[in-house]
């Protein structure tokens, strides 16, 4: 019988361990919703606004204490979470905004390719880079949607 009791008490440990840890993630990301770092928040700015983003992020990052501030600020009772687990969640959310402004700057570039296009009066050279850009538009599309379930599956790696 002592094994089995020492075997759920170490299971109700790791369980116990696992909710706290969900619990500062969600308040952690409560925070970052607040402080316009949520995720879908990001993923609809445009370049000032992610530039700001990754500014907050990147002080956030330099002085975790200051978001520690935030946090007890805020909520009195919850606990302060460990430097690794914060940083973590905030390298992710940076990775984030870096990966907004790469697909931004993408369709951008995409955009402006595609009115140069169209000025290219040679029929076979226009449609010969008109393939071009589309194919560039899948691979960028491609990427982006591998990209996502990289970071999903992190996450479940990650809980």
């Amino acid at each position: 019988m002592g094994k089995t009791h020492e075997a759920l008490r170490r299971a109700e440990k790791i369980y116990e361990s696992k909710r706290t840890r969900e619990s500062l993630y969600e308040n952690i990301e409560s925070s970052l919703i607040e402080h316009g770092l949520g995720e879908e928040h990001i993923l609809k700015q445009n370049f000032g606004q992610l530039k700001r983003s990754f500014n907050r992020v990147n002080a956030l990052i330099k002085r975790p204490q200051s978001f520690f501030k935030l946090q007890t600020e805020k909520d009195t009772s919850s606990k302060i979470p460990d430097r690794t687990f914060l940083l973590k969640i905030l390298l992710n959310r940076k990775k984030l905004i870096l990966s907004c402004v790469d697909k931004l700057l993408i369709e951008t570039k995409l955009k402006i390719l595609v009115q140069l296009v169209k000025k290219i009066s040679d029929n076979q050279i226009r449609l010969a880079v008109e393939k071009i850009l589309k194919d560039l538009k899948f691979k960028d599309a491609f990427l982006m949607k591998e990209y996502k379930k990289i970071v999903q599956l992190e996450k479940k790696l990650g809980d």
